[in-house]
């Protein structure tokens, strides 16, 4: 069984092998099958067959707990094929224990000040935080090259050229990219 996370951004990848078809010609989705609803994440495969496919955080369409089937679809030029599914079910990636005690070690309801002890914390790295890097990474290349808000435009060429080096380096998604623009935007207009 697969699991998604309703909390967590994350990217399905597998190896697709094609023959009588090339992999530039050919285009791949993750298809979220549940009963209440359906989903598609659109995804890429490189000239090695490496298949990635980025899928959103589900908080706001599915809850923990939810299963249904995921289905990997190919269009290898004009030809549709379905080569894997699989069951799958959506969970919370991270998850806190609050367990409050009184003055004598029995447990009691919360009324007032509480203790909260943690368990099972997990180091996972945030996508958040790493576009968070990559845009600092970005403004300081801005930097180095003299350009800021006001000159932004004059020097488009330039801004282009960075922003593909940064894309490809990191292999950003379409919408990483939007959030990209707009965070370098907002950060050089301060």
């Amino acid at each position: 069984m697969y699991t998604f996370f309703t909390d967590k951004q994350e990217v399905f990848e597998c190896k697709i092998s094609l023959q009588g078809a090339a992999y530039n010609n050919s285009k791949a989705r993750l298809v979220l099958e549940s009963d209440n609803m359906n989903f598609i994440f659109y995804g890429k495969i490189n000239s090695e067959g490496k298949c990635t496919v980025p899928v959103n955080k589900l908080k706001n369409y599915l809850s923990e707990d939810t299963k249904g089937t995921v289905k990997l679809e190919v269009i290898a030029e004009d030809t549709f094929f379905e080569p894997w599914s699989d069951k799958f079910e959506v969970q919370t990636a991270k998850k806190v224990t609050v367990e409050v005690k009184s003055n004598n070690n029995d447990l009691v309801e919360q009324e007032g000040p509480a203790k909260v002890m943690v368990s099972e914390v997990k180091n996972i790295k945030s996508k958040v935080n790493k576009l968070s890097a990559i845009t600092e990474e970005f403004i300081k290349l801005l930097v180095k090259k003299n350009i800021n808000i006001y000159n932004l435009h004059e020097n488009k060429k330039v801004v282009n050229t960075l922003g593909q080096h940064i894309v490809k380096r990191y292999n950003l998604t379409e919408s990483q990219r939007l959030q990209l623009i707009n965070s370098v935007i907002k950060k050089l207009s301060k």
